[in-house]
């Protein structure tokens, strides 16, 4: 299933989750280029940046979970 929507070009890698200020702006800036219905599973690594973390709280279609959460808890559809 992840496979088939990495080759549909639903699924996004980036390297760093890092932003400047622990602002939901910043975030919700970068998301502004997606689909408005599309939602946001951030795998992290084990030390999330805390101004990520402080700045997507607030944006409900954004999740966070680490490497060792199954995505089987996940509905990915």
């Amino acid at each position: 299933m992840l496979s088939a929507k990495l080759a549909e070009g639903k699924i996004r890698i980036i390297d760093d989750e890092k932003v400047e200020a622990p602002k939901t702006r910043l975030v919700a800036g970068v998301l502004k280029q997606f689909d408005p219905k599309y939602r946001f599973l951030v795998v992290t690594g084990y030390n999330t940046d805390p101004n990520f973390r402080i700045a997507q709280k607030n944006i409900p279609r954004v999740e966070l979970c680490q490497p060792d959460v199954s995505l089987k808890n996940w509905k990915i559809s």
